[in-house]
């Protein structure tokens, strides 16, 4: 948290300022305001914090203790609205201070239904009487969304999450914390680099209670287990936010060798980002093909080269009917995966998320999708921290063209269907993970015999060998005729759309890289017989 910058605002005659902070840093937010805002030399004022529930009461700080609260008396009147009488305390006050408005912004925001236009005016006109005042206001809250008409009266900052150093800095406190108690402290250096991956992504207090109850759960001992508890803490937060971790991938990548070589070429480079700036960092992969071709798969497989999370992001859940509420989930959700970089963003399927942004689509949701799109684009041109984005799009021609112009992305690559090699990589693969003994002549022949096949497709067809293999009651004996057998009732689905098929490989031509090798088709020479009438 800035406090220097909320001093410089203060001191520079900006009375009123909006504080957006995770709901669980409330109480540590108010302390720092007391002990570096309330207590600056230039400052020096008395902090009094008000909520709906309580009303207004001073705020003291103590460095042992914590904070303590005391009724002010006569600022709250029973017999008139308990937020305008609050404001008008604050403008009637005769002495300097800090007043912590928490959880006021819903009344604030730019949603018609809940904004009060009697509230608003009030706080539009201490923005200027309070300049010539000792008096300061700061409105607390998560997810803060001010309405327009306060722009540029109230500036607005935001509590970013713990970064890595911040977060093994608190560690030392906690730890010494809990050795005071009377508790065992068991971690090595590896552990605690352990923790702090697991902890990225929380807030202090959040992983605080994490240690807290990994210490206890463990007959008062904390050590590296306590890892996976925070890490399970992070989980189950980022699931409310609609980010998922994706697991590592069940198998290999098969074939692909193109797209392999250019991801493997960006490994050092991304795992330096934090410490070399003269190289752009890599900043995101577009993966353009048909459903089935692994390019989720090339997502899961890059977080396990490059160790590093896994977010899965589904975009239409943010979805909200509130005003603003859409961009607000959006700006949360990539703040988050910022404080959890170095990580991995897949956003599958985002010709789906995003076709409604297009300049010439038809919007039916009052424009929150072409806004969200272009907080999207904000982000990744304005971002700093290690996310790598990887999108996928089974339609190109759904994409708004600002997403898939040059630049945008690293590489634009198009994920054909495998070639005959690249099947039998996969057929190998997939047929590994049933331990089935089948010999390459065998694997090179059912590679020969599905063409148009996609990597799902084949997976299915192996699966189905197991299946047949196992009621038959000689599992893992897999047989090449079971999986035969599989691909001729399998009807790939590269026959069904060969329009598309086509059209895709057309506009791979001139506007993506090739993630695969392009198969070379010897058709040998062929003698005719001409005749002659």
């Amino acid at each position: 948290m800035n406090t220097s910058m909320i001093v410089n605002f203060f001191r520079a005659a900006i009375p009123v300022i909006s504080l957006d902070s995770p709901a669980p840093e409330e109480q540590s937010v108010l302390e720092k305001i007391c002990s570096d805002v309330a207590d600056h030399p230039k400052i020096k004022a008395p902090v009094m914090a008000w909520t709906l529930a309580d009303g207004m009461r001073s705020v003291t700080y103590h460095a042992e203790s914590g904070i303590s609260y005391a009724e002010v008396k006569g600022s709250n009147n029973p017999n008139h609205d308990p937020i305008l009488s609050a404001l008008s305390f604050i403008e009637q006050h005769q002495q300097s201070g800090i007043f912590v408005l928490i959880d006021l912004h819903p009344y604030l925001g730019s949603d018609p239904h809940r904004l009060d236009l009697a509230i608003m005016r009030k706080l539009k006109s201490l923005c200027f009487s309070l300049k010539a005042t000792k008096k300061r206001i700061i409105l607390l809250g998560q997810g803060i969304t001010l309405c327009s008409d306060l722009s540029g009266l109230i500036y607005e900052q935001k509590v970013e999450l713990p970064t890595s150093t911040e977060i093994r800095e608190s560690f030392n406190f906690c730890f010494d914390d809990l050795k005071n108690l009377k508790f065992t402290v068991a971690l090595d250096d590896e552990a605690v680099d352990r923790l702090v991956r697991s902890a990225q992504g929380l807030t202090f207090e959040e992983y605080w209670n994490g240690l807290r109850l990994a210490t206890i759960a463990n007959n008062g001992r904390l050590d590296i287990t306590a890892s996976d508890r925070i890490y399970q803490l992070k989980v189950e937060k980022l699931l409310k936010l609609n980010l998922e971790l994706s697991p590592p991938p069940p198998v290999e990548i098969g074939g692909l060798a193109p797209l392999k070589t250019w991801i493997a070429q960006r490994t050092k480079l991304f795992n330096a980002a934090m410490t070399r700036t003269e190289i752009p960092s890599p900043k995101g992969l577009l993966l353009v093909g048909l459903p089935g071709t692994g390019k989720s798969l090339v997502a899961k497989t890059i977080g396990s080269w490059w160790n590093v999370p896994i977010l899965k992001l589904d975009i239409g859940s943010l979805m909200n009917s509130l005003v603003g509420e859409s961009e607000a989930n959006m700006r949360h959700l990539l703040s988050t995966a910022e404080a959890v970089a170095p990580c991995i963003l897949l956003l599958d399927e985002i010709d789906k998320a995003f076709a409604s942004a297009g300049s010439g689509s038809v919007s039916t949701d009052s424009g929150v999708m072409m806004r969200m799109f272009g907080t999207f684009l904000t982000w990744m041109a304005d971002k700093v921290a290690p996310v790598f984005v990887v999108a996928t799009a089974n339609d190109i021609s759904a994409l708004p063209p600002e997403l898939s112009r040059k630049g945008r992305f690293d590489e634009i690559f198009f994920v054909d269907l495998p070639n005959v090699a690249e099947r039998a990589e996969i057929l190998k693969l997939h047929l590994a993970k049933y331990s089935a003994q089948l010999q390459n002549p065998e694997i090179e022949s059912l590679a020969i015999a599905s063409p148009e096949f996609s990597g799902a497709e084949l997976e299915a067809a192996v699966t189905e060998a197991a299946i047949k293999a196992f009621d038959s009651e000689r599992y893992p004996e897999i047989m090449a005729s079971d999986v035969r057998e599989a691909i001729a009732n399998t009807v790939p689905l590269a026959q069904s759309y060969f329009n598309k098929v086509q059209a895709l490989r057309e506009w791979a031509a001139t506007s993506a890289r090739r993630a695969s090798e392009v198969e070379e088709v010897n058709r040998g020479s062929r003698r005719v017989s001409m005749i002659n009438n």
